[in-house]
């Protein structure tokens, strides 16, 4: 009885990889600030472009030593770009070392805004949130910036930003000389209850491994105050140092950085390390622009898989068994003291985690509900977050042409999107719920329902399945934005009634062809163009909890005494 099982969710800490791709620029050319663009212009590794700026950041690697960096750069000069990224974590005490490595341009280029540098702050910076007033806008929602900045197209200077107070930061200019050639290392030792910030910057020459020693003297020194502290006002305080952003503003360097290399801008060797209270510290974020790690070491965000490799059964929990050739990942995490399913990835991929109902029902009528949140879009054509009911052979997952397990399924339904191709962002806007009608011989089509779907929500679909007449409807009630339990009353009126729906795959009478279904005897969670996973947007995630199957039993009861 899986009601019995106990399912792991905090074996694991979150973590994960991503492999730059080289020439590739980490930001979407889009830019829109939220909510008019919110969070759909995330690019290469969930780097998000914000502000208007029409500047570029490449990957791009050197020649000599392949040593991949990311490079700004413009066109003319009078640009900039500020590209923004989660950092896997919501830090808000403790201490933390940012470590970040820039080459500044050869001059500046922009007689407007002059500036290489990198802003640590929370989601509010990432998200790109305006306020009715400038002061509150998503731009000074940092706790610490520092890098290059100057007065002339000729002056290089260190700068630091010290908050003053009043949400406001003054920029504080080095006086040690900037050698434009070479690479330089900030190390920025954030306090968070106290919101105040050191930073030392290291002469570390030509460009080098992440790997590389620091040296021993520092070239410039630094000691300030936040911009914004950590606390509970989300308009005029942090909620946690959650992001960073890299911004650029006056460099050159035409296409790439390589029509001008001197007059690009580089960053690189990005490494975050925590100390928590009490506790040692942990290195959870390290990009070197080649390959990308990170480690959430909040205890809230652990999890475990809910299945292993495709196809086995040691690694899975309570026999789920995942099938087909897919790298979707399904995740049991307790985030929100409420453990559910999390399927999420980096984009293009799809998977199907199955499981045996313990029965096989051929009368009667089963009940079948389950409570999703759909992703904010999709990320892939193939698009589809569902729940399938099939015999034993669609449970066992067999890949041959001729036996294949998507052959032995009675019905699904869930969402899915009715585009057909992405929009300017790159993704698939539309999420709809659907249901699958059939003609009982393996052929269907999808009903889709009209009803307006609300990003954030919770949506609890129940199916009443009549397997004897090869008919099933459902009905989809909106649960609001709180995670619902199994306990949570059913609201009284549905937003969506799919009524009349047919088995695509009839159950099969004596006579009939093999291909019939012997039962309904097994079910699937299935996610098709879900990403999410990683430092991507949790939006983009699908959420699945409080599966529940029963029968109602159907028929005359006669009564003899």
């Amino acid at each position: 009885d899986p009601l019995e099982f106990g399912y792991a969710n905090d074996t694991a800490a979150l973590n994960g990889s991503y492999w730059y791709t080289p020439w590739d620029n980490l930001t979407r050319a889009n830019k829109l600030e939220y909510p008019n663009g919110s969070i759909l212009g995330s690019g290469m590794d969930g780097w998000i472009r914000r502000s208007t700026g029409n500047g570029e950041l490449t990957v791009a690697r050197t020649a000599s030593d392949a040593n991949m960096y990311a490079s700004a750069w413009t066109y003319n000069g009078d640009n900039f770009i500020s590209a923004c990224q989660r950092i896997g974590n919501t830090l808000t005490n403790g201490m933390l070392q940012v470590t970040v490595e820039m080459n500044p341009p050869d001059k500046w280029y922009w007689g407007t805004s002059r500036n290489l540098s990198i802003m640590i702050g929370d989601d509010t910076l990432y998200r790109g949130e305006k306020a009715d007033s400038i002061t509150n806008s998503y731009y000074h929602h940092y706790a610490a910036r520092f890098g290059f900045s100057g007065t002339a197209y000729n002056d290089m200077r260190f700068v630091f930003y010290d908050g003053i107070g009043n949400l406001g930061a003054t920029a504080v200019y080095g006086t040690a000389t900037v050698d434009t050639d070479k690479w330089y290392r900030f190390i920025a030792t954030l306090d968070l209850a106290n919101a105040t910030y050191d930073v030392n910057v290291y002469d570390m020459g030509t460009q080098h491994s992440i790997n590389a020693e620091t040296p021993e003297t520092p070239v410039e020194t630094f000691s300030g105050n936040f911009r914004r502290p950590i606390g509970d006002d989300n308009l005029t305080e942090l909620q946690g140092i959650s992001a960073i952003s890299l911004a650029a503003y006056g460099m050159q360097g035409g296409y790439a950085g390589t029509n001008n290399v001197s007059g690009a801008a580089g960053f690189d060797n990005i490494v975050l390390t925590a100390t928590l209270p009490e506790q040692e510290p942990v290195v959870i974020y390290r990009n070197p622009f080649s390959t990308r790690t990170y480690t959430n070491i909040m205890g809230n965000a652990r999890h475990t898989p809910l299945a292993g490799a495709i196809d086995t059964f040691g690694s899975s929990q309570d026999d789920w068994v995942k099938r087909n050739n897919g790298g979707l990942s399904a995740d049991i995490t307790a985030a929100n003291n409420n453990p559910h399913l999390r399927l999420s990835d980096n984009g293009l991929d799809h998977a199907y985690f199955m499981q045996e109902l313990g029965a096989d029902i051929t009368r009667n009528v089963l009940l079948a509900q389950v409570d999703m949140r759909p992703p904010a879009y999709w990320t892939w054509n193939y698009h589809q977050a569902a729940l399938y009911l099939g015999d034993d052979r669609y449970w066992q997952g067999n890949r041959n042409a001729t036996l294949a397990f998507g052959k032995y399924y009675a019905l699904c339904f869930g969402f899915e999107s009715t585009d057909t191709s992405t929009d300017v962002w790159g993704v698939y806007p539309n999420v709809s719920i659907f249901a699958t009608d059939g003609d009982g011989t393996g052929n269907y089509s999808n009903v889709l329902s009209a009803a307006s779907i609300d990003i954030g929500h919770w949506y609890r679909f129940t199916a009443e399945i009549e397997s004897a007449a090869n008919t099933y409807a459902v009905k989809v009630y909106d649960m609001g934005t709180v995670q619902p339990t199994l306990d949570t009353p059913t609201p009284a009126q549905p937003v969506a009634s799919l009524d009349g729906l047919r088995f695509k795959m009839n159950m099969r009478k004596t006579g009939d062809p093999e291909d019939r279904l012997n039962a309904l005897s097994s079910f699937s969670i299935a996610g098709f163009g879900i990403r999410g996973s990683q430092l991507f947007p949790p939006e983009e995630q699908v959420l699945v909890d409080n599966l529940l199957f029963s029968v109602k039993r159907t028929g005359t009861m006669i009564r003899i005494q």
